[in-house]
């Protein structure tokens, strides 16, 4: 299934959960096209998911990778 979003379909919750989480728009569209199914999604949904380096610090502990889940 392929499934696209654009940053205008992006609701003002998921924007500021993107930023609190150092997520970029561009990890949204790669995990849409590159991720896998989202085991957890709830049911009647659809859901990607991929797991991005990261090497940085995140609420005072640092972290390898990121996973984002859409």
């Amino acid at each position: 299934m392929t499934f696209s979003m654009s940053e205008d379909d992006a609701h003002p919750h998921l924007r500021a959960r993107m930023e609190q989480r150092g997520i970029a728009w561009v990890e949204i569209e790669q995990t849409l096209a590159e991720g896998w199914a989202a085991t957890d999604a709830k049911a009647g949904t659809f859901g990607r998911t991929k797991v991005f380096r990261y090497e940085r610090e995140w609420e005072g502990e640092t972290y390898p990778e990121k996973e984002v889940t859409v």
